[in-house]
């Protein structure tokens, strides 16, 4: 199941402003398993929420030198079907982890997305798990 996490105040203001100017705003959705009922529901545990603010133009394939990232956009008759440059990226707290007592707070796990790529470099799946 993929999750869209909801934006605290802060990053919903950023957001309208940035659309002013013309450029596409991605925020970064997750995938958690259904069996990870411990997480938090808005952000799988990160604590944080992840926004892209696209520069306005479209290009026909992504930067090419790769020191800005890209992001393919469908199209949805406001925005062009095409690649996107970053212009810059943002991480906001996520508002349903900080609404929470301390003692409350979920326990922290990154998504089962994010264990996959530390396995690779750290090890294997299981062993990720004994640790986390």
């Amino acid at each position: 199941m993929h999750i869209t996490p909801y934006l605290p105040p802060t990053a919903e203001a950023m957001v309208r402003a940035w659309e002013k100017t013309g450029g596409p705003v991605v925020v970064v959705a997750f995938r958690r398993a259904e069996s990870d009922t411990d997480a938090c529901p808005n952000c799988g545990g990160t604590r944080g929420v992840y926004l892209y603010f696209m520069e306005p133009h479209w290009h026909d394939s992504p930067n090419p030198d790769g020191r800005v990232v890209s992001k393919y956009i469908e199209g949805d008759g406001r925005y062009h079907r095409g690649w996107y440059y970053t212009s810059r990226k943002e991480t906001f707290p996520c508002p349903h982890c900080e609404k929470m007592p301390k003692r409350d707070k979920p326990y922290v796990r990154p998504p089962q997305a994010m264990i996959g790529r530390l396995a690779k470099v750290m090890g294997s799946k299981e062993q990720l798990d004994d640790q986390v």
